[in-house]
Order: structure tokens, then sequence, then C-alpha cells
């Protein structure tokens, strides 16, 4: 945040709005710990689990609308990036953060007009999904 205000960034919707999306910050990022303990914990050596733990997030960021429009790109990669979680959390916070951008604003998908429900919606079902499996897994190594 604080290097963002350095180069012109600025919180438009007040402080509510902005604590609210640091909230959802802080959720998407919780969730996403839980998935990278099961992968850690699914392994068997710490170099495999580093590796594995950005296997699968890379794809996902960089399949998403946070670093370019989703407009621009081929149909079946579009649907991919509009319904991806990482770009509902990009969207939602600069939706409450009110740094939405008119060419942002005026996409017409159902996941882009809805960015704050499913950037709840999505870290929930990773939490319901995972911290299930991250413990039921705990358990299980630490019987070895």
């Amino acid at each position: 945040s604080a290097c963002g205000l350095i180069v012109g960034w600025r919180i438009r919707e007040g402080a509510l709005r902005a604590v609210a999306a640091y909230a959802l910050l802080l959720l998407f990022c919780y969730a996403l710990s839980w998935v990278s303990a099961v992968i850690g914990l699914s392994v068997r050596s710490v170099e495999v689990a580093q590796s594995a733990g950005f296997i699968w997030l890379f794809p996902v960021t960089f399949v998403s609308n946070a670093f370019v429009r989703s407009e621009g790109m081929p149909p079946v990669l579009r649907a991919i990036a509009d319904w991806n979680p990482v770009s509902a959390v990009a969207g939602a916070c600069r939706e409450l953060f009110g740094n939405t951008s008119p060419v942002l604003s005026a996409s017409s998908s159902w996941p882009a007009r809805h960015a704050i429900l499913l950037a709840v919606a999505y870290p929930v079902g990773l939490l319901v999904v995972f911290v299930p499996l991250a413990v039921s897994r705990y358990r299980r190594a630490a019987l070895r």
C-alpha cells in the first residue's frame, strides 16, 4: 500500500470500504494458505513442496484479469479469466478502493458485475474444502 501511494494510487471510497478491501485480501490469502498447507502435507520433501506450491499458483494468477483485460482474450481464456478467483478479488478490491477504470467497469460479464460476492464466496469455498483436508493430512502425518 505504501509503495502504491508513492506511485500515485489512492483510496477513493473512504476508510470503511478500504478496511473491507484489506479484509477481503486477508481472507483470500488465508484461504490460499490452507491450499498450500494441503500441498505441503501431501508431499515428502521441502523442495517438492516449494515447487508444487508455485506450480498451481502461477497459472491461476496469470490467467486472470488482474494484469490484462479479459475482453481482449480468446473466448475460452476469457471465460476462465472472468471466473478466476484472482480476478474476482482484484475486481472487488478495485471497486472497494474506488479505483475502477471505465474499461473494467464496462465489462458485461456476470463475474465482473458481482466481483465482491464472488470474492467472498471463493475464499469461503476454499476454506470449506481445504481446512478439513489439511487437518486430515496433518493428523496422518503426525502419526508417522
